[in-house]
């Protein structure tokens, strides 16, 4: 390469190759090695660019110089140096000429030729490697010491584009930002961010190879670039100066940007920068100095190791690792700090066994502790959401990084919560209940408005808001059982389900109401309002049975949105919000206005764009898609019942949301303690959670109220008196009446052209059509999906009769009669017309529930009925009670007979059953048996069915025999006496006259 090219190449990009090669060819020494600690830019000997006068000085004191190009050209000379002594400097090697006479090429020759082969490798490689860095850090910022220094800060806008918030002032009295001198600082704090942060902090150059090339393989193996490698003067820079993309560009100009600072600054200078720069997770603790006083109420020149560890360890996530959010979490981290101290040499091991043995919870302020909170901010809830937001989609903490960013905060509703959470307008029942409050637009997903818990005012703390995960308890069940009804059983909303005694599927335990009773047949509507449980249990199976367990969980996690739900921690008991099920504020006002906004579903957000201090206006990424996640149709039928719940008259704690000129809709959950509060003295099955979420179309409002953690003697549960109070009811009042003040009428939710009215017979379903005369007391109307809307006409096809299950028939012949008997299987549920109470019990619950309608009352007993049939032709119809019955019958003997049973009301029939008998010839020939006595002739007579007429006395037979005088001589007919064994047909016996004897003595026969 040419000098003049050097020169246009380096012009072209600003790029000092030195840095380049001295982070490529940088020792790499273990993480194990003792960490030197430097104080100054004397004692690292690394100094910026001289010119050329002050050069040779720095030299002779030692001073590592930047020389940039001139460091390239000396080397390129030395590398042509080289190849010009190989080659006797004019390319003639003695040995080559020797070998050419031979035709061969020496070892010598092969090896110049690899040799130069490879430098032209190098130097092409070089130079593509060159321009592929030029065109990464292209567009580079320029080092802005003020970026470093905290003296730029992150501006928040509302709706009305006013800012509310400025990162650079919110300390507990309201004054700035307090920075701590590096020189100040406990040396704890040095030991621990260098162990767990940079372990090669004072000996790289701003860039660690061995770092970066892990984490390179890492995003090779991904095809990702989230792992970044970086150096703790690489996460200043990214935090100051860069946009939150993880891509190559960003890395680079990450590296170049490092490697100035650390040309113009000192370690000590980049340390103090980064530990007062960022975040430590919660209130006033952005910086070490702000961190250490509102944690510990000390110093960063005072904190001892534990708590030094502990604020090392939080930087990384700090939501995740503050204690305010997780002392199991935030401890585990804290000892992850420590043992890396330990093996780095910084403490020794009774020095750790010790910070490790100190609780947290045992060194925090009451501040830190959630004892006392900060005042007269009623914008810091709304802040710790957008914090999260920008962090989670943009990458970049707005505490650390200066940014403008602008939500969908709007004051007057921001506003009345605070006062809420405060007690200016409100009275909470309990002085430890807490609440949680999430107000937002329907249509969009846009927050409005966020309530974090009671005097809460954290910038990055717990939120109840969006952190909590609590169980939904009733709330779910128009969003999950009926919502999921409506859309895939088609059912309407005048649709009538059973409240009755149920098992959990697989278990002995049954689900009960809150009042522990069961209605039995109820409304759909009345079912909701009254958020009976059983109801909503059997139509989710009902629904599982229809599209399969795993859809259900596919439509909670990502129809609705909530993130904890998925097919394996799934299970039926979903249905009442019991079980793993958990869910947040957030996730719950995002879920909520799918019903308000036609079946889309919008993430709930609180960001519409951010600004960058470059002025780069990063809008797409948060731009959330609107999805559709179910039918219009079912959208609105929802919103029936839940407007229902308001309207319908029932004391049920909503009703309080009604009288408005627009319609509210709403829902309530409650959940227990179960048996786990018994241990803190709280009675079993004792009320932990409330929730309610209320809306117009506009806007939806969640609340939820309850206790942290149950606590001994506090009674941390919801009695009887607090929950009559209705607080939920009232807070939600307040919180609708601000988002519709001086605000347009916001309408009611449109009912779709997919809907249509249908009126049907009540408790039937298929839905039937109404009978002429039917009392109009068993008729209802609802809403239905139109493509649902199919009746079927109740006296004909309607509500079915059963199909027997078993029938037979069989003739016999009785004398000269055919009798026929039928066996119909019984009707499976009781037939007859049925009272208006049932029994609905099961083995450990004992239930009466009421009757709605039942077709009995209309139509009559089920009966047992069969047609008698000789060749196809309808003879005799036997109609019984019961399901047994025998009957002479006229059939012919030479006929085919077919017997067709069925069950039947008296309206209706269901689908008969046909079976072929045999039919017996009745004209048989009939066996005479052996008469000794005049009974066995009236008996034979009886049984063959001849006439009384046809038995007559006869002459006396005269017998010589004394002792047979007067006895039964035997039966005559037509002068012969009959004999034992003789056939007659019966059609002859009818005909015979049988004169029966008796013996006669006389002394001459």
């Amino acid at each position: 390469m040419k000098k003049d090219e050097n020169n246009n190449l380096e012009n072209s990009n600003n790029l000092d190759e030195t840095k380049f090669y001295k982070a490529i060819n940088k020792y790499t020494e273990d993480d194990q090695l003792e960490i030197p600690r430097f104080n100054s830019a004397e004692e690292t000997k690394i100094v910026p660019t001289v010119n050329e006068e002050s050069q040779e000085e720095l030299e002779d004191d030692g001073i590592l110089v930047d020389n940039g190009k001139e460091n390239i050209m000396a080397a390129e000379a030395e590398l042509n140096s080289i190849l010009q002594a190989q080659t006797n400097g004019n390319g003639d090697d003695p040995m080559a000429n020797k070998n050419k006479k031979k035709g061969k090429l020496t070892r010598l020759e092969k090896f110049n030729i690899f040799l130069m082969t490879m430098t032209s490798f190098m130097i092409i490689g070089f130079i593509g490697a060159l321009v592929i860095w030029t065109g990464l850090v292209s567009g580079l910022p320029e080092l802005d010491l003020e970026a470093l220094a905290n003296q730029k800060s992150s501006i928040l806008l509302d709706i009305n584009q006013e800012p509310f918030f400025d990162s650079s002032l919110y300390s507990l009295d309201g004054t700035a930002h307090q920075d701590i001198p590096y020189m100040d600082m406990n040396q704890n704090v040095v030991d621990a961010f260098i162990s767990i942060e940079d372990s090669r902090f004072f000996k790289h150059n701003g860039f660690d190879v061995p770092r970066f090339v892990s984490a390179m393989i890492t995003n090779i193996k991904t095809v990702d670039f989230s792992q970044g490698g970086s150096t703790l003067t690489m996460q200043l820079i990214k935090t100051s100066h860069l946009s939150a993309a993880k891509n190559i560009k960003r890395k680079a100009q990450e590296i170049t940007l490092s490697f100035d600072a650390e040309n113009y600054l000192s370690k000590d200078e980049i340390f103090e920068y980064y530990v007062n720069k960022i975040n430590y997770g919660a209130g006033n603790s952005r910086g070490i100095e702000n961190a250490a006083n509102y944690y510990f109420d000390k110093t960063a020149g005072e904190l001892n190791i534990s708590e030094a560890a502990l604020l090392a360890g939080v930087v990384n996530a700090p939501n995740a690792y503050s204690p305010l959010s997780s002392l199991e979490l935030a401890t585990k981290r804290r000892e992850t700090v420590i043992n890396l101290m330990l093996t780095h040499g910084y403490i020794d091991k009774e020095e750790a066994d010790l910070a490790k043995s100190i609780k947290i919870e045992n060194q925090l302020t009451d501040v830190a502790s959630g004892i006392v909170t900060f005042d007269d901010n009623p914008y810091l809830d709304y802040v710790s959401a957008v914090i999260d937001e920008v962090k989670e989609v943009y990458g970049v903490d707005l505490i650390e990084t200066p940014l403008t960013i602008q939500t969908y905060m709007d004051p007057q509703i921001q506003e009345e919560i605070a006062k809420i959470q405060n007690e200016e307008n409100y009275k909470y029942p309990d002085a430890i209940m807490q609440s949680a409050v999430v107000v937002g637009d329907n249509e969009t997903g846009q927050v409005a408005g966020i309530g974090a818990g009671r005097d809460s005012q954290l910038i990055k703390g717990f939120n109840r808001a969006t952190d909590m995960y609590q169980q939904p308890g009733s709330t779910i069940k128009p969003l999950l059982s009926y919502a999921l009804a409506f859309e895939h059983l088609g059912w309407s909303t005048s649709h009538v389900v059973e409240d009755k005694p149920v098992r959990y599927a697989g278990t002995d335990k049954i689900l009960s109401n809150a009042n522990n009773r069961y209605i039995g047949e109820v409304t759909l509507k009345d079912a909701v309002a009254n958020s009976l449980n059983t109801p909503a249990y059997l139509t989710l199976l009902d629904v599982e049975g229809k599209i399969g367990r795993n859809a259900v969980a596919t439509y909670l996690n990502e129809s609705l949105g909530f993130s904890r739900v998925n097919t394996t921690n799934y299970n039926t008991q979903y249905a009442i919000g019991g079980s793993s099920y958990s869910i947040s504020p957030m996730e719950l006002f995002g879920a909520q206005a799918v019903m308000m906004n036609g079946g889309y579903y919008t993430k709930p957000h609180t960001v519409e764009y951010v600004i960058t201090s470059d002025g780069e206006k990063i809008e797409d990424i948060f731009n959330y898609e609107k999805t559709r996640v179910i039918s219009e149709e079912t959208a609105f039928l929802v919103s029936e019942l839940e407007e229902n719940n308001v309207s319908a008259g029932i004391i049920n704690r909503m009703e309080v949301l009604g009288g408005r000129p627009y319609k509210v809709y709403a829902k309530t959950g409650t959940t227990d303690y179960g048996d786990t509060g018994l241990k803190y003295g709280i009675p079993l099955g004792a009320g932990k959670d409330q929730w309610m979420m209320a809306s117009s179309k506009k806007y939806t409002s969640i609340v939820w109220m309850g206790f942290d953690k149950p606590i001994e003697g506090e009674d941390t549960y919801w009695t009887n008196a607090k929950y009559n109070a209705n607080p939920l009811g009232k807070m939600n009042v307040l919180l609708l009446n601000a988002a519709h003040r001086n605000r347009a009428n916001p309408g009611n939710v449109e009912r779709p052209a997919g809907v249509s009215n249908i009126t049907h017979v009540l408790n039937t379903f298929p839905y039937a059509s109404p009978i002429e005369d039917i009392d109009e007391k068993y008729v209802t109307t609802g809403y239905i999906n139109s493509k649902f809307n199919h009746l079927v006409d109740l006296d004909a096809d309607g509500v079915s009769i059963e199909k027997l299950d078993g029938f037979k028939a069989t003739l016999e012949l009785n004398g000269n009669d055919k009798e026929i008997s039928i066996d119909w299987s019984e009707y499976p549920e009781d037939g007859s017309v049925k009272s208006e109470t049932y029994d609905i019990s099961i083995p450990g619950a004992k239930a009466t529930g009421t009757r709605l309608f039942d077709i009995s009352w209309i139509f009559g007993p089920i009966q047992y009925e069969a047609e008698i049939k000789a060749d196809g032709l309808i003879i005799e119809t036997i109609t019984s009670d019961s399901n047994i019955a025998k009957q002479k019958v006229n059939i012919p003997n030479d006929s085919k007979v077919t017997v067709c049973g069925y069950y039947k009301n008296n309206k209706t029939k269901g689908a008969e059953t046909c079976v072929t008998v045999e039919n017996k010839d009745t004209d048989q020939a009939i066996t005479l048996p052996k008469f000794t006595s005049l009974q066995d002739l009236q008996d034979f007579a009886n049984t063959h069915k001849l006439s009384p007429s046809q038995i007559k006395k006869g002459d006396n037979e005269k017998t010589t025999e004394l002792n047979l005088d007067n006895t039964f001589a035997g039966v005559w007919y037509a002068g012969l006496k009959l004999e034992e064994g003789v056939a007659y047909k019966q059609s002859s016996l009818k005909k015979m006259t049988f004169e029966y004897r008796n013996y006669e003595y006389s002394e001459d026969e």
